[in-house]
């Protein structure tokens, strides 16, 4: 029954925080299609690590951007609750985008295929049926 509860905690703040993305996305009519990123759509603060630290009320779609185009990039959001949520992607490993969510310690962990990277795939990672579910399940790891 515990894990039962964390996974409908995680999935929880997870809709949660696919609201947040999409609330500001929304706001954002008339900007250029995602498919067609530029440097000055994606850049915003980049550690020394090479990661692009998105900010979601000054660019909502920069981490939306880097994400389809697998490049470095790192979201940190806080829940109405406080609870942090961490996304980010590593870019390319081994031919696979390396994309990580982490809330509270827990999350998910996957390796995707470049090809099936679009805006579904975001929706099903977090819990929106978009027919990508079998994507899902074989390219990431809840922890």
């Amino acid at each position: 029954m515990q894990k039962s509860l964390k996974i409908l905690v995680i999935i929880l703040v997870l809709a949660g925080g696919i609201y947040m993305i999409w609330n500001g996305v929304s706001k954002m009519k008339g900007a250029k299609p995602i498919t067609t990123p530029t440097t000055n759509e994606t850049t915003t603060i980049t550690s020394e690590d090479g990661f692009v630290q998105c900010e979601t009320e000054k660019q909502p779609r920069c981490f939306i951007i880097n994400f389809l185009a697998c490049t470095k990039a790192k979201l940190e959001m806080v829940g109405d609750d406080g609870t942090k949520i961490l996304m980010t992607v590593f870019g390319m490993e081994n031919d696979k985008c390396h994309y990580k969510m982490e809330i509270s310690g827990h999350g998910v962990d996957c390796l995707f295929n470049k090809a099936d990277l679009d805006e579904k795939l975001i929706n099903q990672i977090f819990g929106n049926d978009e027919g990508k579910k079998a994507i899902v399940d074989e390219a990431c790891q809840m922890y």
